[in-house]
């Protein structure tokens, strides 16, 4: 009993180590709107409604285009304005992945550009550039628009007919559209 009674004093004064350490940084995300998460659980309470996508939604609507979100511990920042998202997104300073996130990805995919780190990262995203550039993806706009309308006509004919199988005729699509020249 003693043993157990030591471990749970331990934890409590690991656990305020923990929150001195980082109270700079708890000090600036308390400053941004949303909704305040418990200490292990984050925000995640909100979730367990079983409308989770939708809440996030209302939560947009509660706290405006850009709201502080609490997964667990970790806290996530999530943005609709597209203006932000951009500035996000090129700010150099902004490279590094969320382990959180993309831990999970990393996973599924494999070392892939989309999970790569900074230094590995931003030199194959100087060579994918080149052959992503707009004038390219201009050029093939005519298959994309074809190929799209293919595959909206094969997915008119499930229309009223319950749940398919279109893995395969996305793959298709696809693979159809990367092959054409």
């Amino acid at each position: 009993m003693l043993f157990i009674q030591l471990l749970f004093v331990y934890l409590v004064i690991l656990w305020i180590y923990l929150l001195w350490r980082r109270r700079g940084f708890y000090r600036v995300m308390f400053q941004l709107p949303g909704p305040i998460g418990y200490p292990i659980l984050g925000s995640l309470h909100k979730l367990w409604n079983n409308e989770g996508v939708n809440t996030l939604g209302n939560l947009m609507s509660t706290y405006g285009p850009s709201y502080l979100f609490w997964m667990g511990p970790t806290p996530m920042y999530v943005v609709s304005d597209p203006r932000l998202i951009q500035e996000l997104l090129t700010v150099p300073n902004a490279i590094n992945k969320s382990r959180l996130v993309f831990g999970v990805i990393q996973q599924l995919l494999g070392s892939a550009i989309l999970t790569l780190d900074n230094p590995v990262w931003s030199k194959h995203r100087r060579v994918l550039n080149a052959a992503f550039g707009h004038n390219i993806l201009l050029s093939f706009m005519t298959i994309f628009n074809d190929e799209s309308s293919s595959l909206v006509q094969e997915l008119d004919a499930f229309v009223g007919k319950g749940e398919k199988e279109l893995l395969s005729r996305f793959q298709n699509f696809s693979f159809r559209t990367a092959i054409r020249k």
